[in-house]
């Protein structure tokens, strides 16, 4: 553990570098997801929102998976005590 007049910044600095990646990665995630069921109609339609809109089962696994990673990247990334 660091003493002195720097640890505070140090660790400050860490807390902010692993919130703003881990929130760009969320971001990602989304955008990833959102471009999937915009571009592709895998699987059967799970929820119709209109007579040519709707939710299939590829958008929820696209979600998912994108989520799933960034959720692992997070729980893995140890946080600065």
């Amino acid at each position: 553990m660091r003493t002195g007049p720097t640890a505070g910044r140090d660790d400050l600095r860490r807390r902010s570098v692993r919130r703003t990646v881990l929130n760009v990665a969320w971001l990602l995630a989304t955008a990833l997801g959102l471009f999937v069921a915009t571009t592709t109609k895998i699987g059967p339609v799970l929820l119709s929102l209109s007579s040519n809109h709707g939710v299939h089962l590829g958008d929820v696994m696209a979600f998912a998976v994108a989520y799933a990673g960034v959720l692992v990247l997070e729980l893995g990334w140890p946080r600065p005590r």
